[in-house]
């Protein structure tokens, strides 16, 4: 439901940056080369950036528990655990980032993905499924990375910001494109 998600206004958070990873907490979603790029670039590449990432998700398995652990050890970055948020509570979490970076490595046209840019967010993704879409269609407004290249997830990261494109929020391309292609009622057509 593109309305859902795109009727909010852009509200900017604390940072030059706002982060945001949506999904369960476990190793195939690849939270650690999120975390490293942004090590990668602020303690390394020591950009002037201000970055802040927020994970809304859980851990819900014992070993995804133990990844969540892992995780929060020794973090130098600014990152924020936020747990679960239902449905209703999702379109302000959007808004409140401008960035959505998906690192999952099942390969699936995941939904997190197309709510970010329903609510005209832009997207930087290491999923083979949005391939096309940053090569074509969505280019500009989906950005892709190699699976695990925190490197290239901090250049691009980096990239995107100078470019400008964070100021002109929400991005109609992303909205229309949903809109047009996986909207609920489009999808119900379809059916």
């Amino acid at each position: 439901d593109v309305e859902h998600f795109a009727v909010q206004r852009w509200q900017k958070n604390s940072g030059d940056l706002d982060l945001l990873s949506v999904g369960r907490i476990t190793p195939s979603k690849d939270l650690r080369t999120i975390i490293k790029a942004i090590d990668y670039l602020l303690v390394t590449k020591k950009s002037d950036l201000s970055i802040d990432l927020d994970i809304v998700g859980d851990a819900i398995l014992a070993a995804d528990k133990k990844y969540k652990d892992e995780l929060q050890k020794g973090l130098v970055v600014s990152v924020q655990f936020l747990g679960t948020k239902n449905y209703n509570q999702m379109p302000n979490v959007y808004q409140t980032h401008n960035l959505l970076v998906h690192t999952s490595k099942t390969g699936s046209m995941d939904k997190v993905v197309l709510e970010a840019l329903a609510a005209g967010r832009i997207v930087v993704t290491s999923s083979e499924a949005y391939a096309d879409l940053a090569d074509n269609e969505l280019k500009g407004v989906v950005f892709r990375f190699p699976p695990g290249d925190y490197q290239e997830l901090a250049n691009t990261i980096e990239e995107i910001y100078h470019s400008g494109i964070l100021k002109t929020l929400p991005n109609q391309k992303a909205i229309e494109y949903v809109r047009s292609n996986h909207n609920l009622d489009t999808l119900v057509g379809k059916i």
